[in-house]
């Protein structure tokens, strides 16, 4: 029996010919894939008016992607029943056993990772400090220290940051701390949990009401990795305490004559010009800061259309109604003539007491020509940007502009990719197969696999003259993805029919590149530590951070050697490979009943032709009820 189920329509497929394919995913980086070749079905009244009227060229209500249950024998699958094509019947397809688990189109800070707000008393350089003599899985995150090329130490922000998150030195984390004589902030330091690759699989599978089981789970190399992202784990002070209005431009212009074409030409620049009017353009922007401090303000000004011999200029920065600045922009003791652009920073301090603390930032430009044929926008653009310098929480205490939350939370610590993003980097780093036994996501190594166990006997249903191919052609390529560094190099792994390279090859139509969006982070010395290093920016791929408890008393990361593809290769590639490439493929079709094949399933080992073989495809297809014609693909074991 099969039988599609929706809301809107019951289609019974029993009496139609339609074939189910069943793809081995050892041979891929998908998961679970199932789909029907297209078929045809008759469009009967019922039909169309649940698919919206599918007959009539103008309907604005067809439906044709439908998500549905699939009822075939004794399962009932989610499935995608879609239409593709219509003209007297209907072109339909069928998808089903998807690749996702429900899981897998989730974000990885989507998912229900470890969050942890500590207890009073306990910060977070202190909790960091009984956590990185520990290891999964008593700890679902650590604290490895690993070196930043994203920070520009040459702001004030960070001129004291060491240069690396999770800094710690002479055994304890170094801390944000004011330097009160000078009234600066020393931010050295950025806390920012690594969860562990673990944790974040197993977490995974839970969101799918799954337990994460297998071979991996015994993987010592895994057991090690942390995952390094490239995020804003910290918070900013400034974020929290800055209010800004909306920025309000006005202009009026009094006496002014439309240009037709006809006007004065300037004598110097050459360019036409209007007479005869004043033209004023202005713009206040208010803030307000929630703490009291010392701010630094850098502002922004572009001029633009204007006759800078008729213009003036100046803008003027009040606290509370009061003047803190004023400044004029065409004064030859400052600026000169009017710029282009021009820009201007100094620092602005509040008072220490509880009431508002709202700036005003006011620029106005007064003229008496303007290019306005040349330039269809007069006047100017203004922006700002204000940084704290220091601050004071509740008008008391020095607070830090760059916080070390006291809590953890790991679904701000992980990379912009999906759990399913994921689970295919693993696979294709590591060759790890996934099959979800009842309530169970199995992750075993597809090489460990490659065995006669439990192989089935299809020699009754031999034919004569199967299609035989041959791979020798063959080749593959193991790879991480292109970086653009020139400081490090991440060797791929050529294999063919002549043996292993991993320079001088040449990739063709024959190459199978199997490429991996990762990398294990290399270790570097800056600072006198040796850690990991974050050479790269972006936040959608996996970071490998080596972490197995302290070395010589330092939270520093181990070497990636493991990790690198020649030594991956041979511990989980080499037998696969070199069978892809040796082996040969079957393929040929009988006729069976159902009861026949009922044990049959896509990673079963099949014994024929005197060989034991790998299922590399099953194509059934229902010919009458419980009849079925079978195409099946296969690789010989040896």
């Amino acid at each position: 029996m099969r039988k599609l189920i929706h809301s809107k329509f019951v289609l019974d497929l029993s009496n139609f010919k339609i074939s189910d394919t069943e793809e081995n995913n050892w041979f891929s980086d998908m998961f679970f894939t199932k789909y029907s070749f297209p078929f045809e079905i008759d469009l009967i009244d019922d039909l169309d008016i649940a698919f919206g009227f599918i007959s009539l060229y103008n309907s604005s209500s067809k439906e044709t992607y439908f998500e549905l249950k699939y009822v075939h024998g004794d399962k009932i699958e989610d499935a995608v029943f879609e239409i593709e094509q219509f003209q007297t019947k209907l072109s339909c397809v069928l998808r089903f056993g998807f690749e996702q688990l429900p899981s897998f189109d989730k974000k990885l800070s989507e998912l229900s990772l470890q969050k942890l707000r500590l207890p009073d008393g306990t910060d977070v350089y202190q909790h960091a400090q009984t956590v990185i003599t520990q290891k999964w899985p008593v700890v679902n995150y650590n604290f490895p220290q690993v070196h930043l090329d994203k920070i520009d130490a040459s702001g004030e922000m960070w001129s004291y940051f060491e240069g690396q998150i999770n800094c710690r030195k002479e055994g304890v984390f170094l801390i944000n701390d004011m330097d009160a004589h000078n009234s600066i902030f020393r931010n050295r330091n950025i806390m920012q949990p690594l969860p562990y690759l673990f944790h974040v699989l197993e977490r995974g599978m839970a969101d799918a009401n799954l337990i994460l089981a297998g071979e991996i789970l015994n993987n010592e190399d895994l057991k090690k990795v942390t995952l390094y992202a490239d995020v804003e784990y910290y918070k900013k002070y400034i974020d929290e305490c800055l209010d800004i209005d909306n920025q309000f431009f006005g202009e009026e212009i009094i006496g002014a004559y439309p240009f037709d074409g006809l006007g004065i030409f300037d004598p110097v620049f050459g360019y036409p010009v209007t007479d005869s009017f004043i033209y004023d353009r202005y713009s206040i922007t208010k803030f307000t800061v929630k703490n009291a401090g010392t701010y630094k303000l850098a502002v922004f000004i572009g001029f633009s259309g204007v006759d800078r011999r008729t213009s003036s200029a100046f803008y003027i920065v009040k606290y509370r109604g009061r003047i803190l600045k004023y400044m004029p922009l065409n004064d030859a003791g400052n600026l000169g003539d009017l710029p282009e652009i021009c820009r201007d920073s100094f620092n602005i301090s509040t008072e220490n007491d509880i009431n508002i603390h709202e700036f005003t930032i006011e620029i106005c430009l007064k003229a008496t020509s303007i290019y306005s044929s040349w330039d269809p926008w007069v006047g100017f653009a203004a922006g700002f940007e204000i940084t704290p310098v220091y601050l004071y929480e509740d008008n008391v205490n020095v607070v830090s502009t760059i916080i070390n939350t006291n809590k953890i939370d790991l679904t701000r610590a992980v990379a912009d990719i999906t759990f399913g993003d994921l689970i295919r980097c693993i696979k294709n780093w590591y060759n790890y197969d996934l099959t979800i036994q009842g309530n169970l996501a199995v992750m075993n190594k597809v090489e460990s696999q490659m065995n006669y166990n439990e192989a089935i006997s299809f020699q009754s249903f031999e034919i004569k003259n199967p299609i035989q191919k041959f791979k020798k052609g063959n080749s593959f390529l193991l790879k991480f993805q292109d970086i653009e560094s020139k400081d490090y190099t991440f060797l791929p792994v050529f294999q063919d029919r002549q043996g292993v390279i991993s320079t001088g090859y040449k990739t063709d139509e024959k190459t199978n590149t199997i490429e991996i969006n990762g990398l294990p982070l290399p270790l570097v010395t800056k600072n006198e530590i040796h850690t990991a290093h974050a050479f790269e920016s972006g936040n959608e791929k996996i970071y490998f951070v080596i972490y197995d408890g302290l070395i010589n008393n330092n939270n520093t990361s181990k070497p990636n050697n493991n990790y690198l593809l020649p030594v991956v290769y041979t511990n989980y590639w080499k037998k696969w490979i070199n069978f892809r490439i040796k082996s040969t493929e079957t393929i040929w079709s009988f006729k069976t009943f159902g009861e026949n094949i009922s044990n049959l399933k896509v990673k079963s080992k099949i014994f024929c032709y005197n060989k034991y073989h790998i299922i590399k495809t099953i194509n059934k297809t229902e010919i009458k009820p419980d009849l079925f014609e079978i195409e099946i693909n296969l690789e010989s074991l040896d």
